[in-house]
């Protein structure tokens, strides 16, 4: 019953018990104390309080009328009560009831028709106490404490109209009734403060949990909502007088909602309050994650009644933890992988991050590295250039590369460092990142290089292509020919001096160039350098420029003399080296090869990804890797191919050390001399073996139905397109076979999800062992498969009796006994058939004729399959039937001839 109803039925027998009794009661009393004389009035006076009682009852009842929404399960006595306390009272409505109603109640007993020597009947008096205090608190019932104290003392108290008392029984009695009043109005205060409070708080509670947008709920033990909020509707997206008595399967699908109920169920058993993750889907297919905190209600005696629960949507913020977590394991491996060093301090100089690289040259783990500073891991200078490099970067806030060094192995190496600031979103520095790559093997390759370049040119020096000369004094300058062909300049032309000269080379090479000369000028010594030339034409050319200090007896610098040697090829060629050894130790596999394809080299990469060291792969052939999977024609074609056009890319597989074929992306370019005759081939592999089963294994996944490995509807719905424009096409009819378990769900109920899977695994097996080759088989979802036939007939006729033969042999397969682990389990199956040609376009109008069908055939017996077209199943009776009669014939010999 609504808690509505029961209220208005516990009023109206309230009021008709308590009626009675002021009837009856108030009678006995007239008829006790009053006289013949007193009756009427006093009958008329008993009417009016009965009047004006029953309008201050009436008065707190429809104030306490709950609303037609109200909660079914809340308490009818708080209900009751909670119209009995007004807030917010006026002090003279409340000062003025107390008085009129202590007066009307001393105007009752003196016209009782009692005489003096009757008690003055002050119990009397403790009610107009009791309303008093009741409805204005402790001012009030002492205000009729203090009146009614006074009648009866002047007027019930012998002797009459006088303040004194001279029987102590009276005195006694007197003293009691003001002690009661006191006591019955300071209770009362006490009561209505306790109210309020009670009051307040509860709508300051109300407050926070309607505006919090946390989901706040009570449920009974059945799972049914007894108090949600406002949050809690919007999640759902359904209003709240919905909601209210109904459990989990009224706002989420069934396996949400038994997940949530069983949940429930768990923690009301453990008798604990819980905090976990839910996630459920709602009917429009919205996943939703919520932080939940559950625990038991539990009565005044200890037994559960329900539960309460409080969910916040974490669905934004598990997404964005996902995202987060994504992007930290790509950061991590770069961070990790890196072959540089890399680091990350504070803008105090403390590390808070050392990659492998940086923990291994110090041998230390990243724990013993966090929390200190340069000073703690480093000399002290070295310690101290870092921290003028980091203070450098913290005042610019820009990227800076620079090269340093620092200790390794008890060896100072050097490292070309690039710095820069990690900046928060108001522009300001809170890390220094730090990455260096070790360059002490390169500079040492390259002071190598300059050396043998040194003693070449000393070898040389009396075979320089051009020479020049400059008299510092007189300021003349002497060119060979061959200068001037470097310089691109007319040898006719008087040679340019010092600051002509300035137009034949780059700004850079000239600031080079230039504080050389200079420093030979200043101090006699010879220099050595590289220099860009810019001709008149607008070509470019290298040089290396060299050139000596002549100086007289005092050591004056007059002369100048040295040579310029064009160092184009080989400046080029130095670049293209650098190019080619850091393309060779890419991260591909490279194998370079002779004309005859015996291999000169490969790198560690194709040691990774083959299995060979380059010690077991040079000298032998490329057809090492040969899976043998491709056939003669395929290799002839990519040999046409790098003939044509001197290279070829694609995919092609290769096989392991050990056996094992790897799909690889194989990159062949043909090498030529300047003759174009080929001398070399590099080959160039990308391992994507991985690549391609992680995408079948995707693939797969997203197209098959991961319990039965069948079709699943996506897959199935583009097959049943393709279905249909092929049909278009031959004018070949198809048929779709639409199966459904019978009684699935109860052996589900009685065996379990467990055995009900095991059941649909061998269903899905019987399926496709009874279908032909090129027939789909699907699972759609729950215990519905579909069967899909192609190219039937192109008569309706014929391809509808050669589907009909098909359903038959299904019905046969699927009512065979299954072995369902230790249980033996018979089960029939519902089949809806429906034909298809190619003028039926919509995949959902075929889905929806077959699922008809299907119905019929469930209310036809089940076990039983129907044909969509109500003409075409006649036909198929009347042929059933036809056959029936013809058999009983035959038994019954009732053919002639």
């Amino acid at each position: 019953m609504l808690l509505r109803n029961r209220y208005i039925l516990l009023v109206t027998i309230s009021y008709s018990v308590l009626g009675l009794l002021w009837i009856f009661l108030s009678d006995q009393l007239l008829s006790i104390f009053a006289d013949i004389h007193s009756i009427v009035w006093l009958s008329t006076a008993k009417g009016v309080f009965f009047v004006l009682a029953s309008a201050l009852g009436f008065f707190f009842a429809l104030r306490s009328m709950p609303e037609l929404d109200q909660a079914a399960k809340e308490r009818l006595q708080d209900v009751v009560f909670s119209g009995a306390f007004i807030e917010n009272r006026s002090a003279w409505l409340t000062y003025t009831f107390a008085i009129v109603i202590t007066l009307l109640m001393l105007f009752v007993r003196m016209n009782m028709g009692l005489n003096t020597e009757h008690r003055p009947l002050m119990s009397l008096f403790i009610l107009p106490i009791i309303l008093s205090a009741l409805f204005g608190g402790f001012g009030p019932g002492l205000l009729a404490t203090v009146l009614g104290a006074l009648g009866i003392d002047y007027l019930l108290i012998e002797p009459l109209n006088k303040l004194e008392i001279t029987d102590k029984y009276d005195l006694i009695q007197w003293g009691s009734f003001i002690f009661s009043g006191l006591v019955i109005s300071i209770s009362s205060e006490i009561l209505l403060r306790m109210h309020a409070r009670a009051e307040r708080n509860l709508r300051l509670l109300n407050v926070a949990v309607s505006g919090t947008g946390d989901a706040i709920f009570v449920k009974d033990k059945l799972g049914r909502y007894l108090i949600i909020n406002q949050a809690t509707a919007n999640f759902v997206g359904k209003p709240m007088a919905e909601i209210l008595g109904k459990d989990d399967q009224f706002l989420f699908p069934e396996s949400s909602a038994k997940t949530v109920m069983t949940l429930d169920q768990q923690i009301m058993e453990s008798l604990q309050t819980q905090s976990h993750e839910e996630n459920v889907v709602s009917f429009n297919g919205k996943a939703m994650v919520f932080d939940t905190i559950k625990g038991p209600m539990f009565d005044d005696a200890g037994n559960v009644i329900g539960l309460f629960g409080i969910s916040r949507d974490i669905t934004a913020f598990k997404l964005a933890q996902a995202a987060l977590l994504d992007r930290d394991f790509k950061l991590s491996a770069i961070v990790n992988y890196s072959p540089a060093v890399l680091s990350l301090k504070d803008t105090a100089g403390h590390y808070v991050l050392a990659n492998p690289n940086f923990q291994k040259i110090h041998h230390l783990e990243e724990k013993e590295i966090i929390g200190k500073t340069d000073f703690d891991l480093y000399p002290k200078d070295i310690a101290n250039s870092f921290s003028q490099n980091d203070a450098m970067i913290l005042a610019s806030l820009k990227r800076h590369t620079i090269e340093e060094r620092f200790p390794v192995e008890g060896e100072l190496r050097d490292f070309m460092t690039t710095i820069f600031p990690v900046l928060n979103a108001s522009g300001k520095a809170e890390f220094i990142c730090r990455i260096s790559l070790d360059i002490t093997e390169m500079k040492r390759k390259n002071e190598s290089l300059q050396m043998s370049e040194a003693r070449l040119k000393e070898a040389h020096r009396l075979a320089m292509i051009g020479d020049w000369s400059w008299d510092v004094i007189t300021d003349t300058h002497v060119w060979s020919d061959e200068v001037y062909l470097i310089y691109g300049l007319n040898p006719d032309q008087p040679p340019a001096d010092y600051l002509q000269i300035e137009q034949c080379f780059t700004t850079e090479s000239w600031k080079l160039l230039s504080t050389a000369v200079n420093e030979t000028l200043a101090n006699g010594t010879a220099y050595d350098c590289d220099a860009e030339v810019v001709r008149p034409d607008g070509s470019h050319r290298w040089i290396t420029a060299r050139g000596k200090a002549g100086c007289d007896v005092s050591g004056k610098v007059v002369m100048l003399h040295g040579t310029i040697q064009d160092i184009t090829e080989r400046k080029q060629a130095e670049i293209n080296l650098q190019i080619a050894a850091v393309a060779f130790e890419s991260q591909n596999s490279v194998m370079i090869t002779d004309a005859s394809l015996n291999i000169l080299k490969v790198n560690k990469a194709f040691t990774e990804v083959f299995g060979y060291t380059a010690e077991e792969a040079v000298g032998r052939t490329a057809t090492l890797l040969k899976s043998g999977m491709q056939d003669t024609a395929y290799y002839e074609h990519i040999w046409h191919q790098i003939h044509t056009t001197g290279s070829w890319h694609g995919e092609i597989l290769n096989r392991h050390k050990n056996g094992q074929l790897l799909s690889n992306l194989l990159s062949i370019s043909a090498v030529k001399s300047k003759d174009g005759i080929v001398s070399h081939y590099v080959g160039s592999h990308v391992d994507i073996t991985e690549r391609k089963a992680s995408a079948d294994k995707i693939l797969h996944i997203a197209f098959h139905d991961f319990l039965t490995q069948l079709p699943n509807r996506q897959l199935f719905n583009d097959r049943l397109k393709q279905a249909i424009a092929s049909s278009t096409r031959t004018a070949q009819i198809g048929a779709l076979l639409l199966i459904d378990l019978d009684n699935f769900k109860t052996l589900n109920d009685t065996l379990g999800h467990d055995v009900g899977d095991l059941l649909l695994q061998q269903v899905a097996e019987r399926l496709t062992d009874n279908v032909r080759a090129g027939d789909t088989v699907a699972r759609l979802g729950g215990d519905e498969f579909v069967v899909l036939l192609e190219d039937l007939s192109d008569n309706l006729l014929d391809a509808s009796a050669t589907a009909e033969v098909l359903g038959e042999k299904i019905l046969a397969a699927l009512n065979q006994t299954y072995s369902l682990g230790t249980h033996h389990y018979h089960n029939t199956s519902s089949i809806g058939v429906t034909m298809f040609d190619g003028n039926q376009s919509l995949v959902a109008d075929i889905l929806k004729q077959a699922d008809i069908s299907m119905y019929q055939a469930k209310k036809t017996g089940r076990n039983t399959l129907c044909f969509f077209d109500p003409k075409m199943q006649e036909a198929f009776n009347a042929r059933a039937s036809l056959e029936i009669e013809l058999r009983k014939a035959l038994e019954n010999k009732q053919l002639q001839l």
